[in-house]
């Protein structure tokens, strides 16, 4: 069974090849093990062959830009946003500052071991 250690090799199986099915030519994996060949990954069922660009009709042009008609929708959907009462907002504020807080003493103890465990090291290997 290949596992990360094999490389696959694609090769394209013909149309009228015997390995068709719904109409879509697919791709043939082997696997092989000689360095050549570089890692692709599976790629199964996929079309081998392009797909015709598609024709993109013209985009209708633009209309100009409205600072009166934008004013008018952002404030009538400021209007719609559930806004946050003073209290929940100065309580999330305070919550948000402790974390801080105890973030930055977290860091801080992390700091002061990693100094002391390094300045221990240098101690030792100047000792010598």
């Amino acid at each position: 069974s290949p596992h990360s250690c094999h490389y696959i090799r694609l090769e394209l199986v013909p149309k009228d090849a015997a390995c068709r099915a719904d109409g879509r030519e697919f791709e043939r994996l082997e696997m092989a093990k000689s360095p050549g060949i570089a890692p692709t990954g599976l790629r199964r069922g996929a079309p081998a062959s392009v797909a015709p660009a598609r024709v993109v009709a013209p985009a209708e042009p633009k209309k100009p830009f409205n600072p009166i008609q934008f004013l008018r929708e952002t404030r009538a959907e400021a209007r719609k946003v559930t806004w946050t009462s003073w209290k929940e907002t100065w309580i999330t504020s305070v919550m948000v500052g402790i974390m801080v807080v105890l973030t930055a003493l977290f860091f801080f103890g992390v700091d002061a071991v990693l100094h002391a465990a390094v300045t221990f090291l240098l101690k030792l290997a100047n000792a010598e």
